[in-house]
């Protein structure tokens, strides 16, 4: 789990970097863009800054001697909004390549891996919040537990 961690982390940071450039490239030039255009543009900029900074602040958990501090609410619903985000984007184009009879299959199919691609980053990106999330649980679970064995401890 912590290999999909890191490589989750190492793939929306890249996204974020790349979008949060061409962003603001985009807000230096100006919001000539249709209205649709600009807000996936800043959705995709502000969902991957919180995916990536929930990913690297979740990154503790994972050690041999794990944290017991909660993950913060607002960035774990950045991230499954990404997640879900990933969802719409690549069933939005691959149902507009695959709904359209004039397609160039060089192009589309190029377009159709990619959002392959992202689509499966959607699905490991909820799988693994799903993971963490249990994992937390349990450490906090056996947390408790050794401090009620320890008070038990402490009255015989």
């Amino acid at each position: 789990m912590k290999l999909l961690k890191i490589a989750l982390l190492v793939i929306i940071t890249g996204i974020a970097l790349i979008f949060s450039y061409s962003g603001l490239r985009f807000l230096y030039n100006g919001f000539g863009r249709p209205l649709y255009d600009t807000t996936m543009i800043l959705l995709t900029i502000t969902l991957t800054n919180l995916c990536a900074i929930y990913h690297f602040t979740t990154l503790k958990y994972y050690k041999t001697k794990p944290s017991r501090r909660s993950v913060s609410v607002i960035l774990r619903i950045g991230a499954i909004c990404c997640s879900l985000f990933a969802f719409y984007v690549s069933g939005y184009e691959i149902i507009k390549i695959v709904g359209n009879p004039y397609q160039d299959l060089a192009i589309d199919g190029e377009i159709l891996i990619i959002m392959f691609l992202v689509f499966l980053f959607g699905f490991l990106n909820i799988f693994e919040i799903n993971e963490l999330y249990k994992r937390i649980k349990r450490l906090k679970k056996v947390a408790l537990e050794e401090e009620i064995g320890d008070i038990g401890n402490l009255t015989n």
